[in-house]
């Protein structure tokens, strides 16, 4: 999809019969786009939902036998017995529920244990779910009972005391033609609790501008609601994945909590070299974030209007990225030396105090920042 239709016309793909899905649950927008675009809309599309500790695919439709849906993995395969359950455990009967997804009964490909560790394994897989094996994951069983994975049950957010699956957030941002990809990332927030941290990747020819992101956050709140509307929107060229395309939500939530010196192991990437440019673009957001903050309230003359900005942006910055340098006291410079903390023609993604401001996000369309625009 970041590519385009025409790289994919460039190719004779008239003997394709099934086309296969793995890795992260397929939106409904490019499960759209892979059945017309790449199968010519004559092909199956296999969506399959599996774990390594499954040992084989679990849920997915048969090719020629079992109607399709967009961005459902169909029904359990052969032998495997789906169960919905509350997060007490309890078994949720019926169709057109969701809750977290269980398998009842044992079956020959199943993980048994964690090697050297089978306290941990019961842990994780049994002991939240007593007679059940518990996936982790979130999902919902229509009308019709296919089933739709939501995404994993931790990737549930709670923000001004809402909660949603990052899988929605992320589908409703790849509904705008303009994404390719997207990552939603939960992060604290003082007065939300929770706030919305999206990464998102653009399609081939589409440029990151103001305007762009104003229009995706206006896309959520009337696709979801004003409660979901992301607080951060980081734009950047690549997101973290595994061999097998999985995205690495870990690494990116490491970057978005400012734990860039605890990102754990990266063997497993395909492009680990992807990461310092991720950390990069959510410190150039940040700051991009707080420009703007500070630029929209600085005619707000108001004590209220002070302090409420002031509030907003230590919530958005103080809590994830050292800004030793900056100064929120409206009455004086804002940003005193932030000069400093800016480098564009020597940028350093990996020092704490040296990344560049997105053009579109600066007040003069520049990476230089001319500090009267914003008093």
């Amino acid at each position: 999809m970041a590519r385009g239709d025409d790289r994919i016309r460039e190719y004779d793909l008239s003997s394709l019969k099934v086309l296969g899905s793995v890795g992260e649950p397929i939106n409904p927008e490019a499960w759209k786009w892979y059945y017309e675009v790449v199968g010519n809309r004559q092909c199956y599309i296999a969506d399959t939902y599996w774990q390594t500790e499954t040992g084989g695919h679990i849920g997915v439709g048969l090719p020629g036998a079992t109607p399709m849906k967009p961005g459902s993995c169909s029904k359990p395969f052969f032998g495997i017995d789906f169960v919905v359950t509350d997060e007490h455990g309890n078994e949720i009967k019926g169709n057109d529920i969701e809750g977290q997804l269980c398998i009842r009964s044992p079956w020959p490909g199943m993980a048994r244990t964690v090697y050297g560790d089978h306290n941990r394994y019961l842990q994780v897989y049994t002991a939240s779910h007593k007679g059940l094996y518990f996936t982790g994951d979130g999902c919902r069983r229509d009308k019709d009972g296919y089933y739709f994975i939501t995404g994993r049950i931790d990737d549930v957010l709670c923000t001004s005391g809402h909660r949603i699956g990052t899988a929605e957030l992320e589908s409703t941002l790849v509904g705008h033609s303009a994404v390719a990809e997207a990552a939603v990332i939960g992060i604290p927030h003082r007065i939300k609790g929770e706030g919305i941290c999206c990464y998102i990747t653009l399609v081939d020819g589409v440029k990151a501008t103001l305007e762009l992101e104003k229009q995706l956050v206006l896309e959520v709140r009337s696709k979801i609601g004003a409660f979901a509307a992301p607080d951060i929107i980081v734009m950047v060229p690549e997101l973290p994945k595994t061999r097998s395309g999985k995205i690495v939500r870990r690494v990116l939530r490491k970057i978005s909590h400012g734990e860039e010196d605890s990102l754990g192991d990266m063997s497993t990437l395909a492009e680990p070299e992807v990461v310092p440019v991720l950390i990069g673009a959510m410190r150039s957001a940040l700051v991009g974030k707080s420009l703007q903050e500070q630029r929209n309230c600085a005619s707000l003359r108001t004590d209220a209007a002070r302090a409420a900005t002031e509030n907003y942006i230590h919530a958005m910055i103080g809590v994830f990225v050292s800004l030793e340098a900056a100064c929120f006291n409206m009455d004086s410079v804002l940003f005193k030396r932030v000069e400093d903390l800016v480098s564009p023609s020597n940028c350093s993604y990996t020092s704490k105090l040296k990344f560049p401001i997105p053009t579109y996000m600066t007040p003069n369309g520049g990476n230089s920042i001319k500090l009267t625009e914003l008093t």
